[in-house]
């Protein structure tokens, strides 16, 4: 039996025995609630704008509707799955901004229309250089490979900035006789 939040089972133990709520339905809370913000942080890190909003929706429909439509599914699953698919799905409305939501769509049917799919596509996911600034690392000396009418993004850490080099003193003049 697949179970996706067992791992927190001993973790919510003591809590369970001490408010009476059953031990597997705190565990299912917890580890739904942190199985979800890890996907949620996993899909941040590789997408943006509409497309993190696009990557949530499916991969939170497809637990709910499991959960709700798959057949034997466990009932300590059904529950994970809910949480998790839950989350996802709202997290989608607290995190809308619907003017910056609109003009994001505006901007994807553009380039749908103007540039085609390939382009709309990849402009909703990060580029390599993205992802590393996300992840707070350089890419000084790496070559990146940048997709067509994409900018390139080179990051350089804060720490790596050299000191100034200080200005030299002017030379004195020497004096006339």
């Amino acid at each position: 039996m697949v179970r996706l939040t067992s791992w927190a089972d001993p973790l919510v133990a003591e809590i369970a025995r001490r408010t009476g709520i059953p031990r597997e339905h705190l565990a299912v809370g917890l580890g739904g609630e942190l199985l979800a913000n890890v996907l949620e942080q996993v899909s941040g890190l590789f997408t943006k704008g509409l497309g993190k909003v696009a990557v949530d929706a499916v991969a939170g429909s497809i637990a709910v509707g499991y959960a709700v439509f798959g057949k034997d599914v466990p009932e300590r699953l059904r529950r994970e799955l809910l949480t998790v698919g839950s989350h996802l799905l709202l997290r989608i409305l607290e995190a809308a901004n619907y003017v910056e939501f609109k003009a994001q769509l505006d901007s994807f049917i553009n380039a749908l229309r103007t540039r085609g799919l390939a382009y709309a596509v990849s402009s909703m996911f990060a580029t390599p250089g993205e992802v590393m600034a996300k992840l707070g690392l350089g890419t000084r000396g790496v070559a990146v490979a940048t997709p067509p009418g994409r900018v390139a993004v080179t990051v350089v850490p804060p720490t790596a900035t050299p000191a100034p080099t200080p200005t030299p003193s002017p030379r004195p003049t020497p004096k006339a006789f």
